[in-house]
């Protein structure tokens, strides 16, 4: 938990569970790119700690940040493996077509499957990659 103290002469940050004490004098400036430093999205203060509960200025919850990054982070480890289940599928069906129709014994017909799935897939992805740079021109 932080929390901000003002003790009249300098502004006293108690950072962590430990109870870390940082005395930050008048003249003192956070250090810009320090990668433990952020931006406030509500009042865009610089120099919050990562880690904090709250925006010292204006209390915006990072919690409420946080929470709705991990929900973002858990909808596409979903999507992904949505994904892989499609083109597993999509290596049976070709291979069972690739067995009937030319004749190709079981492992050949997997093969012949995931080649031309993983071929599709690359394909789109390179396309969709393609569209988006052509798109931003």
């Amino acid at each position: 938990m932080n929390q901000n103290i003002k003790d009249g002469r300098d502004n006293v940050q108690i950072i962590g569970e430990n109870n870390t004490v940082i005395r930050l004098q008048q003249d003192d400036a956070p250090t810009p790119g320090n990668p433990n430093l952020i931006t406030c999205p509500a009042c865009e203060k610089y120099g919050i700690y990562r880690y904090a509960d709250k925006c010292p200025r204006c209390q915006y919850s990072f919690e409420q940040e946080r929470q709705r990054a991990l929900a973002e982070e858990q909808r596409k480890r979903e999507v992904g493996a949505q994904i892989l289940a499609v083109m597993g599928m999509g290596v049976v069906i070709v291979a069972v077509f690739a067995s009937q129709k030319l004749g190709l014994d079981w492992k050949r017909s997997l093969g012949l499957g995931a080649i031309v799935i993983l071929g599709g897939y690359t394909g789109i992805l390179f396309l969709s990659v393609g569209f988006r740079a052509w798109s931003r021109r």
